[in-house]
């Protein structure tokens, strides 16, 4: 193979790579590089995204035959989005993509070697649409991986409930289960999404039925308002927020979302 030039390095914000002429063609035309400079936004992408998922989308999109003809460093800024149908395929473009991004978007076959490989240590959110090979000796290594992984308000990892082995998914899923930190939610929308603690959602992944009622009665609002706040809780009153928050004791908003509340001093 050629020596890759660095020196011609382009550089992307959001780009989708593909081995299939047909998705790479469907993909130019949903790209979205219109709207370039509003995905440069935390918030923007929080509103776009909500939160237990990464919500795809890109500005640009290549062949991989494309990028090994071109032999230059694609640096990728915020989102990296592969699908890749070939075997070969993932070996022959990996040389050619560098970067620091942090939003990473699989479909296709790979192997967890290959996985790893990608999430370095500057990737925050993981949505694995595609199959992951996995050897059932790396079984742990997997979840030992996923629970790490989730460190935190801003660290998402969703995966398509065929991603792996159902073995292993059971292994996942009691892994989580009563877990004190990490969380597997199932939305019914053939995803998985592991969360933290610090997630707000995590805090009504734990309410039972009895819960909501006595938490919506509790707010004076209620059940299917309580439960809307579930799916985004950025687009809903702050007087609402508010009311949960001190019910439940802990930050909604902020840059501290997850954090007891300071308790409120005793009046005299």
């Amino acid at each position: 193979m050629k020596t890759i030039n660095h020196q011609r390095r382009k550089c992307y914000n959001d780009i989708y790579i593909t081995d299939n002429q047909h998705i790479h063609d469907v993909a130019i035309n949903e790209s979205m590089f219109h709207l370039d400079f509003l995905f440069n936004f935390s918030f923007v992408n929080y509103f776009h995204d909500g939160p237990l998922t990464i919500d795809p989308h890109w500005h640009t999109a290549f062949l991989v035959n494309d990028m090994v003809d071109l032999n230059r460093a694609f640096f990728v800024k915020h989102t990296l989005i592969l699908y890749l149908k070939s075997d070969k395929s993932y070996d022959r473009v990996m040389p050619f993509i560098a970067g620091s991004y942090s939003r990473l978007i699989l479909y296709g076959q790979f192997t967890w070697t290959q996985v790893e490989h990608l999430i370095h240590d500057k990737v925050k959110k993981v949505r694995i649409m595609g199959k992951i090979d996995v050897k059932p000796s790396d079984y742990d290594v997997v979840v030992k991986f996923m629970l790490r992984f989730c460190c935190g308000f801003d660290y998402k990892f969703s995966i398509h409930d065929e991603c792996f082995p159902s073995s292993l998914m059971e292994k996942l899923k009691k892994a989580t289960e009563n877990h004190e930190t990490y969380s597997l939610v199932d939305r019914g929308n053939e995803l998985q999404h592991f969360i933290h603690e610090k997630n707000p959602f995590f805090l009504f992944c734990k309410l039972t039925r009895a819960v909501y009622e006595s938490l919506a009665a509790t707010i004076n609002q209620s059940v299917a308002v309580v439960k809307s706040y579930e799916a985004d809780l950025v687009l809903h009153n702050g007087v609402v927020l508010g009311k949960l928050e001190r019910t439940l004791h802990v930050k909604l908003r902020g840059d501290d979302i997850g954090t007891p509340l300071a308790p409120v001093p005793a009046k005299y």
